[in-house]
């Protein structure tokens, strides 16, 4: 694992953009979310771009609350600042309270240019569907799947592995797959949490946990690692199968 943010636990959150301030209180701003992978590491935001941290909302743990204007970034490239061809997979425990274009749980991106995105995986306003998506500089593979949006919390997930994409998620989903098309790359500067998609607005909705490894997983890794955040947020967990 490379990074892991998680809003549950509050000794890794922080008001400022600096650890000056913890945070302590429902209702508090987040500017600082440090990575529990390593502490050194942190995604930050300022002014109204900061995430609300709220208390017992799922399953008795604290989450990160936007609401269309938040996010938290950082230049750290957890994946290298070119990520066409990598293999990795994400986790994301997340919930979409209103749509509004892409919604990003966590991605790459250029900080000058927001798109094309490298790594984007979160909501899409067609349909109410879930995306995950890689795009090098044009060439793009998206899969989607329908979901509930509003109340309803997931755990995400998805993998590259040769250029080879799949996805699942919880809520008994089947697995999907994809080829990952490519052209030349752009540079990526910015890894994001709940930060604007692709022609979209930042996250409306809740944001748990996010789990990024620099590795495709394998399958009962996956389910491994599903059921355990099924656990911890009191999400069902269906059993990921081959796609």
């Amino acid at each position: 694992m490379v990074w892991w943010t998680d809003f549950s636990d509050v000794t890794t959150l922080y008001q400022t953009d600096d650890t000056s301030t913890p945070v302590t209180a429902d209702g508090q701003t987040i500017g600082l979310a440090k990575n529990k992978v390593s502490l050194n590491q942190n995604m930050t935001a300022t002014g109204a771009t900061r995430p609300i941290y709220k208390t017992g909302i799922k399953n008795g743990r604290s989450i990160a609350r936007g609401t269309g204007a938040q996010r938290l970034t950082t230049t750290t490239m957890p994946l290298g600042t070119s990520v066409a061809g990598k293999d990795h997979t994400c986790f994301a425990v997340v919930m979409a309270t209103a749509m509004g274009g892409d919604q990003m749980a966590c991605g790459m991106r250029n900080s000058v240019d927001p798109d094309p995105i490298k790594l984007q995986m979160g909501f899409n306003v067609d349909a109410a569907t879930l995306d995950y998506r890689l795009d090098d500089g044009g060439g793009l593979a998206r899969t989607n799947v329908g979901l509930s949006v509003g109340g309803t919390f997931y755990i995400l997930t998805g993998t590259e592995a040769s250029l080879v994409q799949k996805m699942w998620r919880s809520g008994g989903a089947p697995g999907i797959s994809g080829t990952l098309l490519t052209s030349p790359g752009v540079t990526v500067d910015l890894w994001t949490i709940m930060d604007v998609g692709t022609g979209g607005a930042a996250v409306n909705g809740d944001m748990c946990e996010l789990l990024l490894y620099n590795r495709a997983l394998s399958l009962a890794e996956i389910n491994a690692v599903g059921a355990a955040l099924g656990t911890k947020w009191g999400i069902t967990w269906t059993t990921a199968t081959a796609s």
